[in-house]
């Protein structure tokens, strides 16, 4: 039987990290995930092992069933962490700059609860473009204006290790079902679409 989002069996949590250009942000994730001891409860898109010892659970740098490629660091929404997970914690190309890449848009067409660490104001900007960020069960507006990227990663950690722990990550996303299907369907409209056009700076290539 094919597994979907709605049959999650052993993992509850994902974790989009890049195998290259491993930013501040996701070496600090990791580190604090392991301090947290929850390291174990989460899927990592890239999960194979360096064999070093400087943590409890050595991080992650490609694909175990993946040859290692220097210029493909990339999944497609069949991978596991996609379609066996509820959660989706994001960790964007960077916290610097207004930017949204196909790692945010994979947890909207899987089908997940995002939990983004990104740029500062990023839920918000999703929110503004007619997403639902489940704001009343990640609590994303805590975090989202803190200027410093290190406190919102901090911020967001503490989170996510109370929630693993407290055993319902499952049962919310049950209960949120509808919700999240409507994101999914909405991502896919013409109206988003239109959304995001209207948004999008006017510019011309051609100006010096």
């Amino acid at each position: 039987k094919q597994k979907t989002a709605y049959e999650i069996y052993q993992y509850d949590w994902s974790s989009d990290v890049c195998s290259s250009d491993l930013d501040v942000h996701r070496t600090l994730l990791w580190d604090l995930m392991n301090q947290h001891k929850v390291i174990d409860q989460i899927m990592y898109s890239f999960s194979q092992p360096h064999g070093y010892n400087e943590y409890s659970w050595t991080y992650p740098l490609n694909l175990p069933e993946e040859d290692f490629k220097t210029n493909f660091n990339d999944v497609s929404v069949r991978h596991p962490v996609y379609n066996e997970c509820a959660v989706n914690i994001v960790t964007e190309t960077t916290t610097e700059l207004s930017y949204i890449s196909e790692k945010t848009c994979k947890a909207f067409l899987a089908r997940q609860i995002p939990v983004i660490i990104g740029c500062q104001g990023i839920n918000q900007a999703l929110v503004d473009f007619g997403l639902d960020m489940f704001d009343d069960v990640v609590p994303w507006r805590t975090w989202d204006r803190e200027l410093h990227e290190s406190t919102r990663v901090e911020m967001i950690a503490e989170f996510l290790a109370q929630w693993i722990r407290s055993g319902t990550i499952l049962s919310t996303y049950q209960s949120l079902l509808p919700r999240i299907e409507r994101n999914k369907q909405y991502f896919h409209s013409d109206e988003f679409r239109r959304t995001i056009l209207k948004r999008m700076p006017v510019t011309d290539p051609f100006t010096p």
